[in-house]
């Protein structure tokens, strides 16, 4: 059931101000036109095309009150959310958040839905905390929360769940629910981490409406003068990929298109003759924004 919301509910409290907006416009018409004319008969005899009320129009007036409460509610931000995420209890909420390479093409999807939870949770105390670079997060209102997670951006690097599931220990208070964003990969440590969280209170996976796995770039090869690169398909990750070599000035020197077929990984095949392979400078995936998705290239793959 769709619920609305506000994001600045404070601003309804100007919509008490539309009785004094309506007096107002009541008691200020518009101000009649004067005419100045000594001859008080040809002044009656006057016939005017145009003629002045002594009072604002009703639907004059209902305009301008409807307007001035529509601009009240636009000031609110009113926004449906379709579930609750949190729970009713008013105990700390534990945040955990994967901001590795795998996060960086969905981040600004990932900083949306943290938005909806903090809301959630105004009033309670919130622990922020991100799995690239463990530390031990603090128990800060929901608030200060939403300002550091604006913030934050998805780190080139892998995730280390494992040396931040010991951090999350001893949080005094201790956290009455934790909700983990996950980035959907295992990356040999996702059981163990999530029953861990489990260990220290309710656990709750959640996930992104039309999340897209990632893609990544083994490491290549030369195999018969050709460049062969592995690459890695995630789950619900696109069934298609583009590899591109990308000279040092940003020209595309060349393309392979696969399609994964339902399978994980694939090999792209790039050939470039020598004077081409010598201004090569790395290989990318097109249209992926990680840093697994490019491998720089040195010297050593020029002839």
């Amino acid at each position: 059931m769709s619920m609305l919301h506000f994001a600045t509910p404070a601003a309804l409290w100007a919509l008490l101000a539309l009785p004094v907006i309506w007096w107002l416009l009541r008691a200020t018409p518009p101000r009649p036109v004067e005419q100045a004319f000594p001859p008080l008969r040809i002044l009656q005899q006057l016939k005017r095309d145009e003629e002045t009320p002594d009072k604002t129009p009703w639907w004059l007036l209902l305009l301008r009150l409807t307007l001035a409460a529509l601009l009240i509610f636009a000031v609110a931000h009113p926004f449906t959310r379709s579930t609750e995420v949190l729970s009713q209890c008013n105990g700390p909420v534990l945040l955990v958040v994967d901001d590795g390479w795998a996060a960086a093409p969905d981040w600004i999807q990932r900083q949306e839905a943290l938005s909806g939870i903090l809301s959630e949770a105004e009033g309670r105390v919130v622990y922020f905390a991100t799995t690239a670079l463990p530390q031990k997060p603090e128990g800060k209102p929901a608030a200060d929360i939403a300002k550091f997670m604006r913030a934050t951006e998805p780190q080139a690097l892998a995730t280390d769940r494992v040396k931040l599931l010991p951090l999350l220990q001893g949080l005094n208070p201790a956290p009455a629910e934790i909700i983990w964003l996950s980035d959907d990969l295992d990356a040999g440590s996702g059981a163990a981490f999530s029953k861990g969280l489990n260990a220290l209170a309710p656990t709750q996976i959640f996930d992104l409406l039309q999340h897209q796995g990632p893609l990544a770039l083994g490491q290549p090869t030369l195999a018969n003068g050709d460049i062969v690169t592995p690459i890695l398909r995630g789950t619900n990750a696109p069934n298609t990929a583009t590899l591109q070599a990308i000279a040092g000035d940003g020209r595309v020197l060349a393309e392979s298109k696969i399609e994964f077929g339902g399978a994980v990984e694939k090999q792209a095949h790039l050939s470039l003759p020598a004077e081409l392979r010598n201004s090569l400078q790395s290989l990318a995936l097109k249209e992926q924004r990680s840093a697994a998705s490019v491998q720089l290239l040195d010297d050593g793959w020029r002839r």
